[in-house]
């Protein structure tokens, strides 16, 4: 949530089971919007696919491994890091 810029959005699509200790008066300076619950992400493809597409994104920066999909058996075959995506390339 700290990565969140101000006035941006930050969703957590994990469960919390216990207390989840939030930051709330620092999300409400800051002006971020927190939601949680399984994502939605069919609206924004559309969007996130055209940054993609014209290299406006660089998916690198965001992800700490990025594995052409030729790879991916091998990738998948053992620990992932939950920062690990497979591209089409």
């Amino acid at each position: 949530m700290r990565s969140t810029e101000p006035g941006g959005r930050c969703h957590s699509s994990g469960i919390h089971f216990f207390g989840a200790q939030l930051p709330w008066v620092e999300l409400y300076q800051r002006g971020i919007t927190f939601t949680t619950g399984r994502p939605r992400v069919r609206e924004e493809m559309p969007v996130v696919l055209d940054l993609v597409a014209r290299g406006a994104f660089r998916i690198g920066e965001v992800c700490e491994t990025v594995v052409p999909f030729a790879d991916a058996p091998a990738a998948l075959s053992g620990p992932l890091s939950h920062k690990t995506v497979l591209t089409m390339e």
